[in-house]
């Protein structure tokens, strides 16, 4: 996909993306590859597009619903964010149901972007990837009804389509399984003052916070945004029509 030329001149290029996936070491890439095939073993995989018809003859009426992947998603990755597996298992769901392309947008410097992070693109296959402060001139050359997705402090200008934006969980400190693996994982986890978001294999979590993610042995350094499913990417159309007498 091209772009204006002022918006062309903000994409990071290719040297800098594959130095980053090189400076994230075998360690870090082989957890992001576990989240992505995390995700894709949780969520089935849609078809691109669907279509249902119905005709109600006693009733008087027809429907079609066609459901269609996003014509694009746009992640919006705010300076200072670090969360190379949460930023993978947001993106899976968005390949999911075939949502092409899918466009990364970093609101700092390029050079100051975490290595994991472009090495997560990378992995993900995200090929279009720019560094800009205001994301609204790349956000208005877009055509249809896309997807954003969010990440640490950006700004999200006023959009007509869905956006989803990711947050920092919650982490019970008490009996954690591997901390420094943790802690990479997610850099910028809150306190448990109300309950934990996730549990790890050993741990107690006490909380009316709702049901938490629970990551058993071998997962410590793997995410799921289970309420991130490729059914978020999809655009519906109900067509209705009055059905044949005949």
């Amino acid at each position: 996909m091209a772009f204006s030329s002022a918006i062309e001149a903000c994409r990071v290029p290719d040297e800098l993306l594959a130095g980053a996936y090189e400076g994230t070491s075998a360690l870090h890439r082989s957890w992001i590859k576990t989240t992505l095939a995390l995700a894709e073993a949780v969520f089935p995989a849609l078809p691109s597009c669907s279509a249902v018809s119905i005709e109600n003859r006693a009733a008087g009426f027809g429907s079609v619903r066609t459901e269609t992947a996003a014509p694009w998603a746009v992640l919006l990755i705010g300076a200072g964010y670090a969360s190379a597996v949460r930023l993978a298992a947001a993106i899976m769901p968005a390949r999911l149901a075939g949502v092409e392309p899918i466009i990364a947008v970093w609101t700092g410097k390029p050079e100051a972007a975490p290595s994991a992070l472009f090495a997560a693109l990378e992995l993900t296959g995200v090929e279009q990837v720019f560094a800009m402060p205001d994301p609204a001139p790349l956000l208005g050359e877009l055509p249809g009804q896309g997807r954003v997705l969010a990440f640490g402090a950006a700004d999200v200008p006023p959009l007509p389509c869905p956006c989803w934006r990711d947050r920092a969980p919650r982490i019970a400190a008490d009996a954690l399984p591997d901390e420094a693996l943790v802690r990479w994982a997610h850099p910028d986890a809150l306190p448990d003052t109300d309950g934990a978001d996730v549990a790890y294999a050993g741990q107690i979590v006490i909380g009316d916070a709702g049901e938490p993610l629970v990551l058993g042995p071998g997962l410590e350094g793997c995410w799921l945004h289970a309420e991130l499913t490729p059914a978020f990417f999809m655009n519906t159309r109900l067509e209705l029509s009055v059905a044949d007498a005949d």
